[in-house]
């Protein structure tokens, strides 16, 4: 079966036919379908980059301004990521160095009261630590967490095959 997704009238006014071969081949009285399709999605296709780039620059103002708070809570952004496709999103990339003790915690989260944003990355980030820590893949060992910051957001918990012993960074390049 084929499923027709534009009528012929959608592109042409009644009465209307193409002349001349082609994509752009004109035909009296206005614009092909070619031209129109082509019209219909750089207009569309501009308003959600239009959009998009502004999240994304909203976002990583919002990031930045958290970025201090992530570090204190014991953690280390390694690598950002910013994904420009139809459904724009930051994703930063964060390894466990030493996470604040669960007493210590709230003290820090009530320095961001009032801050939606800042708070539900902190509380995403110990969630994903503690069950990164706990569950047990057997020659895997947890190495870090992604926060997708995007239309809909996510937290990729991340292991890597190890033999049990922990990564150090040493700070040089190979």
């Amino acid at each position: 079966m084929i499923r027709r997704f534009f009528k012929k009238d959608d592109f042409f006014r009644k009465g209307e036919t193409r002349s001349g071969e082609g994509d752009d081949a004109a035909f009296a009285g206005g614009p092909t379908a070619g031209a129109q399709a082509k019209a219909w999605v750089a207009n569309t296709f501009g308003q959600i980059t239009g959009y998009g780039a502004d999240k994304l620059e909203e976002t990583a103002e919002r990031l930045n301004s958290v970025l201090p708070y992530i570090e204190r809570a014991g953690f280390r952004v390694t690598e950002i990521e910013v994904n420009m496709g139809v459904t724009p999103a930051v994703i930063p990339h964060v390894q466990v160095d030493d996470v604040l003790p669960k007493a210590e915690r709230p003290a820090l989260m009530a320095e961001l009261e009032g801050r939606p944003f800042a708070t539900g990355i902190l509380s995403s980030l110990f969630r994903a630590a503690d069950f990164g820590k706990r569950i047990d893949l057997k020659g895997f060992d947890f190495f870090e967490i992604e926060i997708e910051l995007g239309v809909i957001p996510s937290i990729t918990v991340k292991y890597m095959p190890g033999d049990g012993t922990e990564l150090v960074d040493t700070g040089q390049d190979e």
